[in-house]
């Protein structure tokens, strides 16, 4: 889930008790976000995305080493 940049500005509303909907109507977003961000203000008293636990995700596709081999291979030819 990406970081909405509206957070800030919905703490501050919902904290001056604005309803969810009414939040989502004056900042032209979607309702849920602003549910997911007000459950973050009751679960952990802050509504900035908390680090994830495990291994983060790599990319190694066959088409990225492909890529990588080609690189590796063009610039030892560049040094002969």
């Amino acid at each position: 889930m990406r970081t909405s940049v509206h957070r800030p500005t919905i703490e501050h509303l919902l904290k001056r008790g604005m309803r969810s909907s009414d939040v989502a109507r004056t900042l032209g977003i979607s309702d849920s976000t602003v549910r997911n961000v007000s459950a973050a203000l009751k679960k952990y008293a802050s509504s900035f995305e908390r680090p994830k636990t495990g291994r983060s995700r790599t990319v190694n596709t066959r088409r990225i080493r492909g890529v990588i081999k080609r690189r590796m291979s063009r610039e030892l030819l560049k040094m002969t």
